[in-house]
């Protein structure tokens, strides 16, 4: 908590100085208010909450009672970001308060006395509201516009306390009564109770359609033919979808889209309205619910640009040419979400977060560009908070900018959600690890802390290194232009060839030796795609030994074949073929199932020369024996005749060798 700050506030705050009377604007009053309880936000600070709590039933001097609603208002907000979360905790530490009890009051449209208000049980007179619960320092006020102008804050502040416990005991304070009618409550006050009762039940909320409606009061449903029950319906079913909207921000929840903008055209199509006072109120709580569902889709598809969700927001915009300037703050708003930070900003869903938005999203928007009568217009910039950089972009290392990698993120659950960087990334409080998944990069993978750490205001950047021979994506968007090429025309025209490696031209001069020889090519490819064009004389070295003679083989390329041969049998190399590996282990054991080279072998056992009639016996004979690393001849008799292992590494004697030798 920073002392100057508070001090600042202190000025523009009759609350914090009751012995001074401060000749200050409601609207200025009302944002040292807010302010005070963003500086004490999740704290729980005892007095601090109690000062929040007695303005929510208290207007300052010199200010008219039209300024009641936004002062109130400010004072409820307050108090939420103040006991942000800190429902369950309330009781130990608030005890004394009463909060919840005060809140529901309020909610009841009953006015809270000041100089009452802190006496405790001991109170000799009281309320007592509907369910037979008193509530002492309360009286019910004789203004019943003044006892619900508290509605509002004491229903945002009671939703704030209690945000993610899923508390059903205060959920069903903030639920509308069974014999409440739209004309006893407000549209907003109706918004914003089923808002918050579903934000107090937190994992309850879906995205599904029956979930909205299941929203809306029995008898609203039962009664649709009235037109009351139905300015009911539109309400109840915008409390939801704003509540899904904050449940889902910045998610890009395909459920939550296509439910929100099917919701969203729905009461676009809905213009069959009365031309009588009735319908004027009905026309009016339809614009708010339009607002506040355009406002839920923006939220779940912010820094999308999703174009489907913005085509949606331009015919709803013409579908309304009577719009006020509320009604355009409404839609530029959802706009601007939807493209916020040029596609590298989304929104969160933490508690801090979700108490901004539900400012800045407040259901009643102004008339005039001077109208701060329910809302203080400077609250709809509170969305800053609950903003985040979660935009995830590789960074070339050779060119150092930005380009186009698939990644594979592993959330908590486990669930693998496979995405094309750059793009925004789930929270990530959900992410634990990020894979670079793409064949023309070499694959790496972090966790969350690597992540967390990376991040920074203008995204999160992540060096990447390019195979050689891979195009990047933005050049080339198939899976790779190198396994592209045409084999009717492998070399490729003088226009078309560099477009393979046109970053190396060495690579492209190599490209265009082997072009004619469709092995050789082959191999080629497969080397520079795993970018190791250093073994690309290996390759064709092996694919030599597949085609020749086994004793053209000198000793020491026998000895490098088995190296090669155990090596790739332990661990799989990218850039050879598993055909031609397997075609060498079958030629080899042709050429040692062979007649002539069991004599060899076994002569060579028994100390005895090599036959004249085998031609090329010796080459065969020094092949056999490079390749299986045979010991002297002194030492393999005795090994022949006790069937012993060889001497350094304890390895046993092949057993093709060991057929050979007719060991048993």
């Amino acid at each position: 908590m920073d002392n100057d700050t508070l001090k600042s506030i202190g000025i523009h705050l009759q609350a914090l100085r009751p012995s001074e009377q401060i000749e200050l604007p409601v609207n200025t009053q009302a944002a040292a208010l807010v302010g005070l309880g963003l500086l004490y936000r999740n704290t729980a600070h005892r007095r601090t909450a109690e000062i929040a709590l007695r303005q929510l039933g208290h207007l300052p001097t010199g200010c008219k009672p039209h300024d009641r609603e936004s002062y109130s208002l400010a004072a409820g907000i307050a108090f939420g970001h103040i006991m942000l979360g800190r429902g369950a905790d309330s009781a130990g530490l608030l005890a004394d308060l009463d909060a919840a009890s005060v809140l529901t009051a309020h909610l009841a449209g009953v006015w809270c006395s000041e100089e009452r208000m802190g006496q405790g049980a001991g109170a000799s007179t009281g309320t007592q509201l509907q369910g037979g619960n008193t509530f002492p320092y309360l009286v019910m006020d004789q203004d019943k516009c003044c006892g619900e102008s508290a509605a509002a804050g004491a229903a945002v502040a009671l939703c704030l306390t209690y945000l993610k416990t899923n508390n059903q005991v205060v959920a069903s304070r903030l639920q509308i009564p069974a014999n409440v009618t739209l004309g006893a409550s407000r549209p907003d006050v109706v918004i914003l109770r089923i808002c918050g009762r579903a934000l107090v039940l937190w994992d309850s909320i879906e995205a599904t359609v029956e979930w909205v409606q299941q929203q809306v009061p029995k008898w609203a449903e039962e009664q649709r033919q009235l037109q009351e029950a139905a300015r009911m319906r539109l309400c109840a079913i915008a409390g939801g979808c704003l509540a899904i909207g904050l449940k889902f921000a910045g998610s890009a929840c395909t459920c939550a889209k296509r439910l929100l903008l099917g919701q969203l055209d729905g009461l676009t199509r809905h213009n069959s309205l009365p031309k009588t006072p009735s319908g004027n109120v009905t026309k009016a709580a339809l614009h708010m619910c339009l607002n506040v569902v355009a406002l839920s889709l923006g939220m779940v598809m912010c820094g999308t640009g999703d174009v489907e969700a913005l085509a949606v927001l331009r015919r709803f915009h013409r579908a309304t040419p009577d719009a006020t300037y509320g009604d355009h703050m409404a839609r530029h708003m959802a706009v601007g979400f939807l493209f916020m930070g040029g596609g590298k900003i989304t929104l969160s869903t933490s508690n801090e977060a979700i108490a901004a938005l539900l400012c800045a999203c407040y259901p009643v928007f102004p008339k005039t560009t001077s109208d701060n009568f329910y809302h203080l217009q400077a609250f709809r910039h509170l969305y800053v908070l609950a903003t985040e950089c979660r935009c995830l972009c590789p960074v070339d290392v050779d060119t150092s900018l930005p380009c186009a990698v698939p990644v594979e993120l592993t959330l908590s659950g486990p669930v693998v959600l496979c995405l094309t960087a750059p793009c925004l990334l789930p929270e990530l409080r959900h992410i634990q690890t990020v894979k670079i998944a793409s064949a023309r990069h070499w694959r790496m993978s972090f966790g969350n802390d690597a992540l967390l750490s990376a991040q920074s205001p203008s995204g999160i950047f992540v060096p990447v290194q390019r195979k050689t021979g891979g195009l990047p994506y933005a050049e080339d968007s198939n899976v790779l232009s190198l396994q592209a090429v045409p084999s009717s025309d492998p070399g490729g025209d003088e226009d078309g060839a560099p477009l393979l490696f046109e970053t190396d031209p060495e690579a492209n001069a190599c490209f265009r030796h082997f072009a004619q020889s469709t092995p050789d090519r082959s191999l080629f490819i497969r080397c520079m795609t795993a970018d190791a064009p250093d073994m690309l004389p290996s390759c064709l070295w092996l694919r030599r030994c597949l085609g020749n003679a086994f004793d053209s083989l000198s000793p020491a390329e026998a000895h490098c074949l088995h190296l090669v041969l155990d090596f790739c049998a332990a661990r799989p190399v990218e850039c050879l073929d598993e055909r031609l590996l397997a075609a060498l282990e079958l030629r080899l054991g042709t050429v040692l199932r062979a007649e002539c080279t069991q004599r060899l072998v076994r002569d060579y056992a028994r100390g005895s020369g090599c036959g004249s009639d085998c031609a090329g016996g010796n080459g065969a004979l020094a092949a056999c024996v490079a390749f299986y690393g045979l010991p002297p001849l002194c030492e393999l008799r005795g090994l022949v005749t006790k069937g012993m292992t060889l001497r350094d590494g304890g390895t046993l004697l092949p057993s093709a060798l060991l057929q050979l030798l007719s060991i048993r």
